[in-house]
């Protein structure tokens, strides 16, 4: 039984009879995600409620954790092989949407339950990233063959309920790059709307729904942020640098792309412009890579999507380059050099009013607007 239509690549998403997982017996997960270790390839993302899930792809496990980062509920999919080399995770409504690079296939699980409720045969694409929806999840795809890229937005019954794009005149005024890293993006859902963060450029977008036109949002000059390719010297330290603590199997991968990347190989990478989005009722949370003339920190800033304006800006440091989630709770980041989940507190945001100069907020101050003024 089709589930997805004729819309192209998702049509190949079958109902299956669901499969009761056993529980796991020996692996051990830590009361709050904090003391969770990510070396050996654990996997965290959030839903627009600000509860977590994490999937260790080396037990093939997935635990979700309340807004306070403690443990809510767990399951082993040990039985599922094919979810070790699982690539990309979605989380909405106590379902997990699972897409493994490797079998090309998508699976959605009721984590309560431990129950798989659909599987795909081989899907055509690569299903990059996974965001929760009003209706389930958003989910961008890319054909490598053709650098294709899609925006998708399915239910927990594997129903494609849309589609959305760019139009050629917003696409060519993002950042050029034959790298396929340059051609992925975020997909966000608010609500009824629908917005795109590409990873090439930090801008908001919003394609066209429906009789709504497609419109965007430029961030202030002072906090924009595009992507570049990372080769050579800056390779060889991106590596060197993911190195420590790591282990197990991303260890090994990644011992072998720093001798390759020693070697002189080029090995596609892409630094993009944004490092992560989430929500959380109404807001927008953004991280943000550092540029050069506004400090070598990364940033995380929040929107009120209501009134579309910057209301908070946070620098969260340079070893956390991972997005996690955030609500009123705090924020969570995925650590690279400890290998490990950070929370940080943010300051209270519901309600606050639009930033009134997020670039001096921002510690931008040489291009805030009002500097400029009083230049």
């Amino acid at each position: 039984m089709l589930r997805l239509g004729a819309s192209g690549l998702l049509a190949v998403l079958l109902f299956a009879a669901p499969v009761l997982l056993a529980a796991p017996e020996k692996v051990q997960v830590p009361e709050t995600i904090t003391a969770y270790d990510l070396s050996t390839g654990v996997e965290v993302v959030s839903d627009s409620k600000g509860t977590l899930l994490s999937f260790d792809r080396t037990n093939v496990l997935l635990a979700s954790w309340k807004t306070n980062g403690k443990k809510d509920t767990f399951c082993s999919l040990s039985p599922l092989e094919e979810l070790r080399n699982a690539s990309t995770l979605g989380w909405n409504g106590g379902a997990a949407a699972i897409f493994s690079i490797g079998a090309k296939q998508l699976l959605i699980v009721d984590i309560t339950s431990c129950k798989v409720t659909y599987r795909s045969t081989k899907l055509n694409d690569i299903i990059a990233s996974i965001t929760p929806s009003k209706n389930g999840w958003m989910a961008q795809t890319f054909d490598p063959g053709t650098r294709t890229t899609r925006y998708l937005e399915f239910d927990i019954q594997g129903r494609v309920l849309g589609e959305y794009q760019l139009s050629k005149d917003l696409a060519d005024e993002l950042p050029k790059s034959e790298n396929p890293g340059a051609a992925l993006g975020i997909p966000i859902a608010m609500g009824n709307e629908i917005w795109l963060l590409p990873r090439s450029k930090y801008v908001l977008i919003q394609p066209e729904q429906g009789v709504k036109a497609e419109r965007k949002i430029d961030v202030p000059a002072c906090l924009a942020s595009t992507g570049q390719e990372l080769s050579g010297e800056a390779a060889i330290a991106h590596f060197e640098e993911s190195l420590k603590g790591a282990k197990g199997p991303t260890k090994a991968v990644l011992e072998r792309m720093l001798t390759d990347a020693k070697a002189g190989k080029n090995l596609g990478l892409y630094n993009t412009a944004i490092a992560g989005a989430s929500t959380f009722r109404g807001y927008l949370g953004v991280l943000v890579r550092p540029r050069k003339n506004c400090g070598t920190r990364y940033r995380f800033d929040i929107w009120d999507m209501s009134a579309e304006k910057i209301v908070s800006t946070v620098p969260v440091g340079d070893s956390c380059q991972g997005l996690l989630g955030f609500s009123d709770d705090g924020l969570f980041l995925g650590c690279g050099t400890e290998k490990n989940v950070r929370r940080l507190d943010l300051p209270a945001f519901f309600g606050a009013k639009p930033l009134a100069d997020p670039c001096k907020a921002a510690g931008c101050e040489n291009d805030s607007p009002q500097q400029k003024k009083n230049k």
